[in-house]
């Protein structure tokens, strides 16, 4: 306790970290939140002394992509694609990796997203083991490894609608399925608004009972 970890384990280079998930089977890492919202884990402000790793190169503040300046920017541009139409629209295929289908078995085999046997729940039965030294050893590989989640789902997760088919931002301007919420502009004073009794929707055949009713100072009604 009190000191950090060997400082070539540290988190010291977004590239680096980059090229040993991909490259190293036995390197899981996690994307936390502060990825999308807080520059200031990147930088090391209290000049904390993390360390000299092998090369020679003392530990700091975290190394950014040629594309970003600062922390501040690349936090911006990372939440900027988080957010985009295209990671929407394949954010299924994380949901299935994660917590569905595609998170054991054949499916996960065929993913390249298998894991420890530890890291999966139900795999085994800590409360049967009688070696203390033995269930203290397992506990410690489960700790510092991880867990995967409960899988949620068997069947493949429907892909999200792009941003496009919802609502758009100006309501006047929307298309034709919206308008029957939109009180025209054009028309009189407002005089009433309601939604129609379905007892008195044979006095208006032309009313549908999803619509709502509107009187204006004229006597026309919307």
């Amino acid at each position: 306790g009190g000191k950090f970890d060997h400082a070539d384990r540290q988190f010291h280079s977004l590239h680096d970290t980059w090229l040993a998930c991909l490259n190293a089977s036995g390197d899981v890492r996690e994307l936390t939140p502060e990825f999308f919202y807080l520059p200031e884990f990147l930088t090391n402000h209290n000049g904390f002394d993390l360390g000299v790793r092998q090369d020679g190169v003392p530990v700091n503040n975290v190394g950014l992509p040629k594309w970003a300046k600062t922390p501040e920017e690349f936090i911006r541009i990372h939440r900027e694609a988080l957010e985009s139409d295209y990671v929407s629209e394949n954010l299924h295929h994380w949901i299935d990796l994660i917590f569905g289908y595609k998170q054991t078995g054949e499916e996960a085999v065929k993913a390249h997203n298998v894991f420890y046997y530890l890291t999966y729940e139900g795999a085994i039965n800590i409360d049967s083991i009688q070696d203390p030294v033995e269930r203290k050893s397992i506990e410690q590989q489960i700790y510092h490894f991880g867990q995967t989640p409960t899988q949620l789902m068997t069947k493949p997760h429907p892909q999200r609608f792009p941003s496009k088919n919802f609502l758009k931002k100006d309501l006047l301007n929307s298309n034709v399925i919206h308008q029957r919420f939109v009180v025209e502009l054009k028309c009189g004073k407002l005089q009433f608004s309601d939604l129609p009794n379905p007892d008195s929707i044979e006095k208006f055949s032309t009313i549908d009972t999803q619509k709502i009713i509107t009187v204006d100072e004229n006597g026309i009604i919307g």
